[in-house]
């Protein structure tokens, strides 16, 4: 098993574990396991996601020589500050093209909280935690076997 841990920002009352998380605004923490087990990366990226009215995709994004290129985690029916389980769908997409996704998979967002806005839009603190039902299976680039994701903490920047 391998530990990913990905920038974020200190927790909270109602939000996840500071033990998992750092100090950053975007952080995963999760373990994979099968035929893609993972390390980590030393220096990840997140890509501030501008959701719609309903549903948004969190990229997170290794930039160093990791296996792992990034993790996607598509939250379809989440909707602006809103809090709760929602089912999600997680792809993790390894450097040299194999790809692996599973949609039985369940976010807790136990904070939505608005942190500012602009002219385009309004910007939020998501925090939370998740675990996938069933290991990813493969979904392409030549990945053969299953990869098990452990539960999860996240943190993320999002943009309504």
């Amino acid at each position: 098993m391998a530990l990913l841990a990905l920038a974020g920002c200190d927790g909270g009352e109602g939000e996840t574990s500071d033990e998992a998380l750092g100090e950053s605004e975007c952080e995963l923490a999760v373990e994979l396991a099968g035929e893609l087990s993972w390390s980590g990366a030393d220096a990840p990226a997140c890509v501030i996601p501008f959701a719609g009215d309903t549903g948004i995709t969190m990229v997170y994004s290794a930039i160093d020589d990791a296996l792992v290129d990034r993790l996607e985690l598509e939250l379809e029916e989440i909707t602006e500050g809103a809090l709760g389980a929602f089912p999600a769908a997680v792809t993790i997409f390894a450097e040299d093209g194999r790809a692996w996704t599973s949609a039985g998979c369940t976010v807790d967002i136990t904070a939505h909280a608005l942190e500012g806005e602009d002219d385009f839009s309004r910007m939020y603190k998501v925090t939370g935690s998740g675990s996938c039902a069933e290991p990813a299976s493969p979904a392409g680039g030549g990945a053969a076997a299953e990869v098990t994701i452990s539960a999860f903490e996240l943190r993320f920047p999002a943009r309504w």
